[in-house]
């Protein structure tokens, strides 16, 4: 056998072989980032979600503080307004002969513009005319009910019972009525003081 013989005769790699080898290389590793920079991407991302909930909760709290703060506000409003205008109504719609001067009095310091004007107008012609029949009037609140409400203003319905001790001309005897009155008081805050502002007869 010669040499050329021999070499033909030599055992030769299949191609195939050669390609399989390429297809399962590695491939190429790609460097990840170190542990310090993930935490400070991380950070990165929730701080800003933080402050947005953080911000969301307190404008939320303000808000129903706020409102609660209100209703609470308007409450005692009417509350305060409703125990001065009873106290208002019966000084202003109620007198006594035997001291008219004094009772006239005391109604003009729960009562504030227009209504204060009305009833100086009216309290001129009191004077002379409830000595002469012996005219003693009370009035007393039977009910009300809340209109409309704000922190310095409060309009309500009433209800009142005006009863009238009266001696006409010409009679021995006291003649006695009750009349009942259903009217609109506007209560207004004035220096801190709930003084009835308007008063009208329905």
């Amino acid at each position: 056998m010669t040499t050329e013989d021999q070499a033909t005769d030599q055992p030769t790699l299949p191609s195939s072989g050669r390609h399989r080898a390429a297809k399962t290389s590695k491939p190429p590793n790609i460097p990840t980032p170190p542990k310090a920079v993930r935490q400070r991407r991380r950070r990165a991302l929730v701080i800003p979600v933080v402050l947005v909930l953080a911000v969301a909760c307190a404008l939320g709290a303000f808000l129903v503080h706020r409102d609660t703060s209100r209703i609470k506000t308007l409450q005692q409003s009417r509350t305060d307004a409703v125990a001065a205008a009873n106290h208002a109504v019966k000084d202003v719609l109620s007198y006594d002969y035997r001291k008219i001067a004094e009772d006239i009095a005391t109604a003009k310091k729960d009562v504030t513009g227009q209504l204060l004007t009305e009833y100086t107008a009216s309290a001129q012609k009191l004077l002379p005319e409830a000595p002469s029949v012996k005219a003693i009037v009370t009035a007393t609140v039977s009910g009300q009910a809340v209109v409309r409400a704000q922190s310095d203003r409060v309009s309500m319905l009433m209800y009142v019972d005006q009863e009238s001790i009266r001696q006409l001309k010409g009679e021995k005897s006291l003649s006695t009525r009750i009349d009942p009155l259903r009217i609109q008081l506007t209560m207004t805050k004035v220096h801190g003081r709930w003084l009835a502002s308007e008063l009208q007869p329905i």
